[in-house]
């Protein structure tokens, strides 16, 4: 099976103020699936006995903020902004894989380096199911 690098990542934040590109001076992605896990232990049971509650996740990203972009960096990933964020770690190629789900922001943060470049990550806190599919 052949690898892919990450430079192919397509990364995208809708909300009603409309699309971002978050992919286009990115550093990191992350996407990290989670469920809530439920005690049911109960009586006599030596063993711990458990079930699987709700699923959910989050997302965290990071990039260089070029010069004049502040401000859509700023106004699209105030924290409390609900959007869907898309997502294509092998780029838009016929057949790779995209995740897409409800998110909010839990805001923007700059780092502001002397002598180094700006950069911003912002993390999202997913607010309904994902779906998944291919292009």
């Amino acid at each position: 099976m052949a690898g892919f690098v990450g430079s192919a990542l397509k990364l995208e934040w809708r909300m009603g103020g409309g699309t971002i590109d978050l992919d286009v001076d990115y550093r990191t992605f992350s996407y990290t699936p989670s469920v809530t896990i439920l005690d049911e232990t109960a009586g006599a049971a030596t063993n711990r006995e458990k079930i699987v509650s709700f699923k959910d996740g989050a997302a965290a990203a990071g990039g260089v903020i070029q010069a004049g972009s502040m401000y859509q960096y700023g106004t699209a990933l105030t924290e409390g902004n609900i959007g869907t964020l898309c997502w294509q770690p092998q780029g838009t190629g016929a057949g790779t894989y995209h995740g897409t789900a409800a998110f909010i922001s839990m805001g923007l943060v700059v780092n502001s380096v002397y002598d180094g470049v700006t950069e911003w990550t912002c993390s999202w806190e997913q607010s309904g199911a994902r779906t998944e599919g291919t292009n």
